[in-house]
């Protein structure tokens, strides 16, 4: 038994079910599991402000509008904080503060670091991204974009195929041709 997986017009065969569109404000399934992740990047003026900075009253104006209302709000203990401090020297200690467990990957920034101003900007960008990265990766329910487009054409081959003969998809095939 071979299959087409397009419509044909004779008997017995199922009407086929016109797409849905999607809502453009739903979220992905994989990120509805967690709150966005917060990055904190601070500058401090004396390093000993990193012990006393308010994260809970700032997470009140981290809204960036993509929120749903079914969310939960972040917590303080969920944010990432890149703190910088400038030394007399003219160098920059960091201080990375953050869930436990997940800070030793934000690389390349390492708690306690000694940087250059030169090389600060591309070094904190680049642990930014580290840390959203792998926030998304320790999510349970997170799927590749590869695999999400794998398991939607599956779902589409059966929601429209159609079981034919070795005549039937042959005369389907070339039905139209002559």
């Amino acid at each position: 038994n071979l299959s087409l997986e397009l419509d044909t017009k004779g008997a017995g065969a199922k009407e086929p079910v016109p797409p849905t569109r999607r809502k453009t404000n739903a979220m992905k399934p994989s990120l509805q599991a967690q709150p966005p992740a917060k990055i904190f990047l601070v500058w401090l003026e004396s390093f000993e402000d990193h012990l006393n900075f308010p994260i809970d009253d700032l997470l009140a104006y981290t809204r960036t509008g993509e929120e749903t209302q079914t969310l939960q709000v972040p917590r303080a203990s969920d944010c990432h904080v890149i703190y910088l401090h400038a030394l007399q020297s003219g160098l920059l200690r960091v201080k990375l503060q953050g869930p436990t467990g997940r800070m030793s990957f934000a690389t390349p920034l390492v708690d306690g670091m000694v940087l250059s101003r030169r090389v600060v900007g591309n070094l904190v960008r680049q642990t930014a991204h580290n840390m959203a990265k792998r926030r998304r990766l320790d999510n349970d329910n997170h799927q590749p974009p590869h695999v999400r487009r794998r398991l939607k054409v599956q779902d589409i081959v059966q929601k429209y195929k159609m079981d034919l003969s070795e005549p039937e998809l042959l005369a389907h095939l070339f039905k139209g041709a002559i």
